[in-house]
């Protein structure tokens, strides 16, 4: 399979593809740079034209001319001799998790690299495995990557850093926080899950090659989920595939345009052969079909269907499926079977070989061959254990071979072989020429190509070389295949040869150099499967010529790869000197860190009651240095109020309020470390509401609001807070800070939820929690409702992007679970849009929101949580949230509504609120400007006990009625005339 010359034909476009199916993205996320930015395709061009120059200067100065399978090229050929020595690549990990199984060890990030460098270094162990097409040309990098140890403002670091967030689980680009100058270090990020893959299949990774980095250095690097960092021989590469994006490798079926799998491509690099590429178990690698894939080879007559299973014709015979000319077939001379020697009986042994593939159907079709030596010779002339492609005659001479149009070039396949004594099985090929004279075919050359022992399936190639190209004066192969010595004194009974998928075909194998122009190299015709570039679970080398291109992207400005590898920032990152010093990790005090865990179960339990049947669970989550020991003290009346444990600890709190968690953590021979956190909330579980009394929740009273905790799980922008600057009734209430305020460049990361995941939308939720409510006295009423005033917007007028949400839910068990009670969402949640931060203006801006709760809920003691979930448009660059600010304000249980309903509705613009109440109360009115309006409060006996008048001046009036006209406990009549409206409603004072 002769390629041609880069050089002379224009390359493929690197990184073409838009893969389905993938577990790498890179494709996809580098067309979306593209179109995005032209640049980049203008980066590309000048990296293309450096790898060019480079691969020029090495094939000029090569001495290899090798045409054997592998021939050596020098891949540092042409390049000046100190830029073929060692070089590193500073490198930092962010772990972006939240404390799920994203949240991996530092010491599985130190045997990250380690199996990282061993890739580019050539030491990996399973090198060994590489099929030998391709041993000679594997490819050693001469690249470390080191951990930094220095930060960007030069502190001491151990290229480790963690980052709290929901993006974990599909934030994708906008999980890429806490970037360190891509100019300075190479950025991986490890995440729980990948969300571009969910339309596309599993996505384990992907990254930005150097043109779509210097277009957009914010988000330079590689994203991969964290899994991969402990994984398998699949894991172990995936980081390294990953980096040779970095570096400017592609697929190796990237200008396909397709998948992998699908079309036969290439990648710009001469020794990675074309292939479709490969998915597959890591069973798959022990698969011959997998690893000596023919799909894409270049041949000039190729055989259809690649590899083929011998499979039996007759007794005597065996043929070729498909073979190039029916009359010459693979004739049996004295083949006896293992198991039975037997002269009288010419037999061939038929036994199961390896899996054939999909696109055979021949009856035998899971077949091999035995070939069996005899040590008696055969008074014919005939020679035991062999088989012949051509014909012969008795005494072995030849008779007719391939004809000249239909000449082979190789033979390749599979053996396994069993010498006894010294017998030796052989492949023989006899170059012959018919001979006008005589009128036979004389033998004119002849070459011998031996079998070395091996008792597992081997691959072999034997090249075919003919010594006239003149169709005048031709010459035919004849070729024999024997488990018996050329040498007949060598003969030993028992020798055996085993042959499976043998097949003649028109190409070379092996490396050679021409002087003439476009032929560079001409490489096994079988993909390079193993290759860290393809899909294969079984990725082990790259060859030389990709350590090449990915060495000039090194040495080119595009990107700024060139500056990673320059002693000066080698001494700015900490990871060596002008010498290359040994890396040594640093010995760094560790970080104390816990999680709040929800026992054994998923989730965290951050509010409860206070009482010995409800621990709150605490997790050990320090981390940069081995552990040795950990102290923990807690506050509120704690059991345990100490403890050492170094894995978790269940702790029961007595006093309520915020508890303050302390923690040590000291490491191996480096100090310690103290943090303080209040993480959760302990409910007084002794303070019950009775609604009944007439509760509401203003948010006006410091000490009532202490026992309604907010958490901020994220600790970021979008979050509840208090708010003393609006509420409908006075100036307190609570909002949730939904208005997105994030800019570019600050904004393409930290998004306020991740679209899509593999298991749905996920995104950030922030809780505030309400005290008990004593609900039995309204169990069995026929209504018990929630009920609270809103004021709210969209940022967006797409309804289909109005995907904020509101969600509510109950626990009758003291905060150990939740019931749904309801979710908010649309319409339900907030009217209109506002382009700016919303806020409201005047009591026009309110609504009212009166949620049933179930009979089963209304118990002695009901806690509430009110979470909010903020989302976004996830179509934008930046991905801004679509919701604004969330007001909330005078949360009450009541079995009547807060009687403001439909107060901005045409036909019921009059209102009593609060109703039922226990202080003043006022009528709203609104629609009714420069109208005059009149209030008549009458008791049950028709006695008037308050009457007042008053001229409307906006939009939403509010006509207070005194606390002393309603001071007697019970029903009243409140009727109101304004304009030509006239409305009477009853007023519940208690």
């Amino acid at each position: 399979m002769i390629k041609k010359s880069i050089l002379l034909f224009a390359a493929c476009a690197s990184f073409v593809t838009v893969s389905y199916g993938q577990k790498c993205a890179t494709d996809e996320v580098f067309q979306e740079a593209r179109k995005a930015n032209i640049q980049v395709d203008q980066l590309q061009k000048v990296l293309d034209d450096a790898w060019r120059t480079s691969f020029n200067a090495s094939m000029s100065n090569s001495s290899s001319t090798s045409k054997t399978t592998g021939g050596s090229i020098d891949p540092w050929a042409g390049y000046p001799a100190s830029r073929a020595q060692k070089t590193i690549v500073p490198v930092v990990v962010h772990i972006v998790h939240d404390y799920g199984s994203e949240y991996i060890s530092d010491n599985a990030v130190f045997t990250m690299i380690k199996e990282m460098n061993d890739r580019y270094n050539a030491r990996n162990a399973d090198l060994s495995q590489v099929i030998d097409p391709f041993q000679p040309i594997i490819g050693n990098a001469n690249i470390e990557f080191r951990l930094a140890q220095k930060d960007p403002v030069g502190n001491p670091t151990t290229g480790i850093t963690r980052k709290r967030s929901y993006l974990t689980k599909g934030g994708d680009e906008q999980a890429k926080f806490d970037l360190w100058a891509p100019n300075r270090y190479l950025n991986i990020w490890m995440v729980r899950v990948i969300g571009r893959g969910t339309a596309g299949g599993t996505v384990l990774a992907y990254a930005t090659p150097p043109s779509s980095g210097a277009a957009n250095p914010y988000g330079d690097g590689v994203l991969s989920i964290a899994s991969e960092a402990t994984g398998g021989i699949a894991g172990k590469s995936t980081i390294a595939h990953e980096t040779g994006h970095y570096l400017n490798l592609a697929h190796p079926w990237n200008s396909s345009g397709a998948g992998a799998g699908v079309s036969c491509g290439d990648d710009d690099v001469d020794d990675t052969p074309p292939t479709k590429g490969h998915f597959g178990a890591s069973g798959n690698c022990e698969n011959w079909y997998y690893l000596y894939d023919t799909n894409c080879a270049v041949l000039n007559s190729p055989i259809p269907g690649g590899f083929d299973d011998f499979y039996v014709d007759s007794v005597t015979y065996l043929s070729k499926k498909r073979y190039f000319d029916n009359t010459i077939s693979w004739s049996n001379l004295n083949t006896y079977m293992a198991s039975r020697d037997t002269s009288s009986t010419l037999q061939m042994s038929m036994q199961k070989g390896i899996a054939a593939p999909a696109f055979t159907a021949a009856p035998s079709i899971a077949s091999y061959v035995v070939l069996v030596t005899d040590s008696i010779k055969k008074p014919n002339g005939m020679r035991p254990g062999r088989i012949v492609n051509g014909l012969i005659d008795t005494l072995g001479n030849p008779k007719a071979g391939q004809p000249y149009t239909l000449r082979t070039k190789k033979m390749i396949g599979f053996y396994k072989y069993q010498a006894n004594g010294s017998d030796q099985g052989f492949a023989s090929v006899a170059l012959t020429k018919w001979n006008s004279t005589t009128s036979k075919r004389d033998t004119i050359a002849y070459s011998l190509n031996n079998f070395a022992a091996s008792s597992s399936w081997k691959y072999f190639s034997f090249p075919i070389t003919y010594t006239s190209n003149n169709p005048a004066k031709p010459d035919s192969a004849i070729v024999v295949l024997s488990a018996s010595s050329a040498n007949s004194s060598l003969w030993a009974k028992g020798s055996t040869l085993q042959l499976d998928h043998v097949l003649l075909v028109d190409g070379e194998d092996g490396y050679f150099k021409t002087t003439t122009a476009g032929d560079t190299a001409d490489y096994a015709d079988i993909a390079n499967t193993q290759n860290i570039m393809d899909y294969a679970d079984c990725e082990i080398n790259f060859t030389k010529q990709q350590v090449m291109r990915m060495r000039a992207a090194l040495l080119n400005n595009v990107g700024n790869r060139n500056n990673l590898i320059t002693q000066s920032n080698w001494q700015s990152t900490g990871i060596g000197d002008t010498a290359i010093s040994t890396y040594v990790r640093n010995d760094l005090r560790p970080v104390p860190d816990f999680s709040v865990e929800k026992g054994l179960t998923a989730g965290g339990t951050y509010y409860m009651c206070g009482d010995a049947s409800h621990p709150f669970y605490f997790k050990n989550q320090s981390w940069r240095d081995t552990v040795t020991s950990v102290a923990w003290s807690f506050s509120n009346g704690a059991n345990p109020s100490t403890s050492t444990s170094t894995a978790s600890v269940n702790v029961n709190f007595s006093q309520p309020g915020w508890a303050t968690i302390s923690m040590k953590a000291t490491g191996n021979n480096s100090g310690d470390s103290s943090i303080e956190r209040k993480a959760v909330y302990v409910a007084d579980p002794n303070y019950v509401i009775n609604p009944m009394n007439g509760y509401f929740q203003e948010f006006t009273d410091a000490t009532e609001n202490d026992k309604w905790p907010i958490f901020n799980y994220y600790e970021n922008e979008f979050k509840w807070e208090l708010n003393n600057k609006v509420g409908f009734y006075d100036h307190s209430c609570i909002v949730f800070n939904g208005y997105d305020t994030r800019t570019y460049p600050t904004g393409l990361v930290g998004a306020p939820a991740v679209v899509s995941t593999a298991s749905g939308k996920a995104g950030d939720y922030d809780d505030f929690f309400t005290p008990a409510f004593d609900l039995t006295g309204m169990a069995s009423n026929a209504n018990c409702n929630l009920n609270f005033m809103f004021a709210g917007a969209w940022r967006t007028n797409a309804s289909s992007l109005m995907n904020d949400s509101l969600e509510i839910t109950y626990s009758t068990d003291c905060g150990t679970s939740w019931s749904k009670l309801k979710d908010l969402t649309k319409a339900d949640l907030v009217y209109g849009t506002y382009a700016n931060s919303f806020a409201p203006l005047s009591m026009n801006d309110w609504y009212e929101q009166n949620i049933a709760i179930p009979t089963s809920a209304r118990q002695s003691k009901v806690m509430f949580r009110f979470r909010y979930k903020p989302m976004t448009d996830g179509s934008s660059f930046i991905n801004l949230g679509v919701g604004n600010n969330y007001y909330v304000d005078r949360i009450n249980v009541s079995p009547f509504a807060t009687s403001v309903k439909g107060l901005h509705s045409n036909s019921m613009n009059i209102g009593l609120a609060p109703n039922p109440t226990r202080t003043n109360t006022a009528v709203i009115i609104s629609n009714n400007l420069n109208n005059n309006a009149s209030v008549t409060v009458t008791d049950m006996t028709g006695k008037v006990v308050y009457r007042t008048q008053k001229v409307l001046v906006s939009n939403l009036d509010r006509i207070e009625i005194p606390e002393t006209a309603i001071a007697v406990k019970g029903f009243y009549m409140v009727q109101v005339v304004a304009g030509t409206e006239t409305k009477t409603e009853k007023l519940v004072s208690y």
